[in-house]
């Protein structure tokens, strides 16, 4: 299964309401520190209902949490927040050890939306293919339209994985403008990405231009 491409009922939102702490931050933020893991699973949840600019660094700092599955969560509340203090954060966070946690990074920074492009489009050009992986797939799932060129450059990029992505998010874009770009891709060396072009070129394109 492709990455971003699993079940909904992960982020269906039944745990933004989950406080045992009944907004006390202060309680919060104590079993935020706790050896024990569920008490700080619960903080992050309860961090993650709260409309309180004081939540940012302490779930910026929960991305650090040994528990793989607190450090997506607290990626999750970070991409909820709209707050340009998580995007740097955020974009370290998709070198993670765990892909889930990368997975809702990337889905975390393209919900920020706007305010993060600039800071998306320098890490495009990151070192890291997981890092250019997992902002390609923001773009895909922003609310904000971006520049397709600093993407379109990666359609070449050493990485099959990074070469997939760009494939689906321009497929998933769909303006005619990068079709030529997707047709290249059909003749890739990956069967992956040709296949994923095929597709992409197959929505958008007439049968003479696919074949």
């Amino acid at each position: 299964m492709d990455l971003i491409e699993r079940s909904a009922s992960r982020n269906d939102g039944s745990h933004n309401n989950f406080d045992p702490f009944n907004g006390d931050f202060d309680a919060i933020i104590s079993a935020l520190g706790s050896v024990d893991e569920t008490s700080r699973e619960e903080a992050v949840l309860a961090l993650s209902g709260l409309d309180d600019e004081r939540v940012i660094y302490p779930l910026i700092s929960a991305l650090k949490d040994d528990s793989a599955y607190i450090r997506r969560s607290a990626a999750d509340a970070l991409g909820k927040s709209n707050s340009l203090k998580a995007v740097k954060p955020l974009i370290e966070a998709l070198t993670d050890d765990d892909r889930y946690v990368r997975e809702s990074a990337s889905e975390g920074l393209g919900h920020i939306g706007k305010i993060s492009m600039p800071d998306l489009i320098k890490g495009l050009s990151h070192p890291d293919w997981r890092v250019r992986m997992g902002i390609v797939i923001a773009f895909r799932v922003s609310p904000e339209l971006p520049d397709m060129d600093p993407i379109i450059r990666l359609h070449s990029d050493d990485s099959i994985y990074v070469r997939r992505e760009v494939v689906k998010t321009l497929g998933r874009i769909g303006d005619r403008t990068i079709f030529p770009y997707l047709v290249e891709a059909t003749k890739d060396p990956d069967p992956g990405v040709r296949l994923r072009a095929v597709r992409a070129v197959a929505r958008m394109g007439t049968i003479p231009e696919v074949t």
